[in-house]
């Protein structure tokens, strides 16, 4: 585990501060400095290269010892390249050349954003020659740690803006892929529900039905994968050290619909997987970092972007924004991310940004670039991580045996029919809702993609998967989540389960065959409890009396009911005005469990009244807890109140590494739990190396934890 910081993006810090910032960067015990090089900046002709910046650059991280992380950044193309070469400009859908571009954007103050259309002959090759350019001047230093081949995969994730591309290579493109899944023009007319005669006359229309969206976003993925391709190949193409990893990241949210990523789909091509971070909230911070560890899919995954100080919750940059980062936030961010399973946090940035609409914020220093309470929290860090390399380099986090299904499809529809109809997401809700409990209760939470699970099962590592969404089927879910319970597994269905057929149309009979096989229940009808009162965004749903619910009389409940049929070899769990809403089935050796309502969104809608807060009193924390414990994946170390951990294992020891999580505004007190201990074990704080206690099974163990802040405790 290391920690860095960005650096330098022309025009920012002056050079005549670099000897000063460097030797501060090294004494704080940052490893990595980022160093961006815009093609707008560096090539300002045909052929001419101003590098004499960069170069400077990577003399002096040598000479102080630092690792250099190099942003490729193709997102801005020279203006010249825009004159000369306008057929490889990006257009709207009437094959116009888009308003007011190029132009300098918030992350690119040099301007010739967003770049040329990489569908385009002619923007490839100059792409090329610029990438080609740059890797071969910089890959024979020893210090260079990484090539970044993409930020924030920015523009194709640019919701509105550039995901789509009008030019006649984009639209060739849009066509041949749908000619290659459907096959002949008459098998897309079925499903469209139009009369094409060839692929040629199939237009690309935003604002359409389901069936057309689907396919839409299916395509961007498949877009998105070939220009990651295209990027990888050429970069290690120009430099074949092995050592020199080819990184590139999100900006956070795949899992929302208002973002077309489908991170599953690339991370297989580069060597280390990341994600940005600008939210205060500590549980969605542990949301998007579930999310980018389960997407690298076994590869280091970094904390690419984290703010060093002031900026951006809510989307703000400019001076006026309310988020500055407390010194217990400079190191909470980074051990949230490490308590994930992070291989790595680079902060955003070292200096505050003195340029564009990005400024003065994000410096981990002042605006003059000296010291603050933030740098020596990050100095804090980076000494333990230096005072325990045996610890930290060891660290482990296996498969969670509790994970979320997501299938991208369901909220493709899901943003046609709610977001883009200002309504609020209810799958969205219901997954954030969910992970906010499973997280508030010490568990790691795998994100599992349908497409994988289709094509290779259920992970055996898993004993309980909760399925938030699964309002459109994929051929091959139900059975291979069917053959998982068999084995063991407990299963818990959404409601609307295959509401639509894979296909987008609606099905006749819900669930469709293979969901119903496997939950035994056949949906009657659909309750909506508070449509009568308006604002009202709760009910109530009542538990029957079973081993699993035992003492747990109802459960809150939002938006619908669905009401069931059910097989005689169904236990019923929940009611609604005396009609079945929820059940459990035993399937060989495990369960699977029809919940007909939205239960972590009615979670999320209470936590929000809490400043996003669980209540540790909630009937659907202790439901997961006995459908955690019934599953055999109980958590080993839990707290109390508030507080919410995450657990590592030091490889090739029994020691255990717990970080708690204060995400409140005032200080707290809370009892770490070890369950799961075999015998009592010494507790050591790691960040101040000072003992704290005795945990055991039946001994838990008093801490306190400053407001936003977190502790890092050896067991053992």
């Amino acid at each position: 585990m290391f920690i860095g910081t960005q650096y330098y993006r022309q025009p920012n810090p002056p050079q005549a501060d670099w000897e000063r910032d460097l030797e501060h960067i090294r004494r704080l015990g940052l490893k990595l400095v980022r160093l961006w090089i815009p093609w707008a900046y560096v090539q300002p002709g045909p052929d001419e290269w101003e590098l004499q910046a960069c170069d400077r650059f990577f003399e002096m991280t040598a000479a102080k010892g630092l690792k250099v992380l190099a942003q490729l950044t193709i997102e801005c193309a020279p203006y010249w390249v825009h004159a000369r070469y306008p057929e490889a400009a990006y257009r709207d859908l009437q094959g116009n050349l888009l308003p007011n571009t190029p132009y300098a954007s918030g992350y690119l103050t040099v301007g010739g954003h967003p770049g040329l259309c990489y569908d385009t002959p002619v923007g490839r090759e100059l792409a090329e020659q610029y990438m080609r350019k740059l890797v071969g001047r910089y890959a024979s230093y020893d210090h260079l740690y990484a090539w970044d081949v993409w930020n924030e995969l920015n523009p194709l994730t640019a919701i509105g803006r550039f995901e789509w591309c009008g030019c006649p290579y984009t639209m060739k493109l849009w066509r041949s892929w749908l000619e290659n899944k459907y096959g002949d023009i008459a098998t897309l007319n079925a499903i469209w529900q139009r009369n094409f005669k060839s692929f040629d006359e199939v237009p690309f229309v935003p604002v359409t039905h389901y069936t057309e969206r689907i396919d839409q976003a299916e395509f961007a993925q498949h877009r998105l994968r070939e220009w990651m391709r295209w990027r990888t190949e050429v970069v290690r193409g120009a430099d074949q050290n092995p050592d020199h990893l080819l990184v590139s990241h999100h900006h956070g949210g795949a899992y929302n619909v208002g973002y077309i990523t489908d991170d599953w789909m690339v991370t297989d091509l580069v060597d280390a997987w990341g994600t940005s971070m600008y939210c205060r909230d500590l549980y969605e911070a542990s949301r998007k970092f579930d999310w980018t560890r389960s997407a690298a899919k076994g590869k280091p995954w970094w904390l690419s972007e984290v703010s060093g100080g002031r900026g951006m919750e809510g989307g703000s940059y400019i001076y006026l924004s309310n988020d500055v980062k407390s010194a217990a936030e400079t190191r909470t961010y980074p051990l949230l991310a490490f308590s994930h399973g992070a291989e790595a946090t680079i902060f955003w940035q070292f200096r505050c940004e003195s340029f564009g609409e990005e400024s003065p914020n994000f410096g981990l220093t002042n605006q003059a670039g000296d010291p603050t309470d933030r740098t020596e929290a990050a100095s804090q860090l980076t000494q333990m991580l230096d005072r325990h390399p045996d610890v930290f380099d060891a660290l482990r986090f296996p498969q969670s045996p509790v994970a979320l299904l997501w299938e991208p499809r369901a909220y493709t529809m899901e943003r046609v029919s709610y977001w883009e109809r200002n309504m609020e997401p209810i799958g969205v809700l219901n997954l954030i809702g969910y992970h906010r409990a499973l997280t508030s209760a010490g568990y790691q939470v795998d994100i599992l993609h349908a497409r994988e699970v289709a094509e290779n099962g259920v992970p055996s590592s898993v004993r309980l998967l909760i399925n938030p969404y699964g309002v459109i089927d994929r051929d091959g879910v139900a059975e291979a989540i069917t053959a998982w319970v068999k084995n063991g597994g407990m299963f818990v269905a959404s409601p609307v389960t295959s509401h639509y057929r894979a296909n987008g149309y609606a099905s006749p009979r819900v669930p469709t065959e293979g969901w119903r096989n496997l939950l035994g229940v056949q949906q009657t009808e659909l309750r909506y409890p508070t449509s009568a009162t308006p604002g009202e965004k709760l009910f109530s749903i009542d538990l029957v009396d079973t081993p699993l619910t035992a003492g747990i009389h109802m459960v809150d409940a939002t938006r619908l009911a669905e009401v069931y049929a059910t097989d005689e070899d169904v236990i019923p769990l929940g009611v609604l005005d005396g009609e079945v809403v929820a059940t459990m089935r035993s399937v060989g050796a495990g369960k699977a469990l029809a919940c007909g309502t939205f239960l972590g969104a009615a979670f999320e809608y209470q936590a929000q009244e809490r400043q996003g807060i669980p209540c540790p009193g909630s009937n659907l924390l202790a439901l997961l807890d006995r459908l955690a414990g019934d599953a055999g994946a109980r958590a080993r170390i839990s707290v109390t109140g508030s507080a919410f951990c995450r657990t590592g294992e030091v490889a090739g020891t029994d020691q255990l590494v717990t970080f708690v999580h204060n995400p409140t505004e005032l200080p707290l007190t809370t009892w770490v739990s070890g369950p799961g201990l075999a015998a009592d074990q010494p507790v050591t704080d790691l960040l101040g190396d000072a003992a704290v206690g005795t945990l055991g099974a039946t001994r838990p163990l008093r801490i306190e934890i400053p407001p936003r802040d977190t502790r890092v405790l050896l067991i053992g």
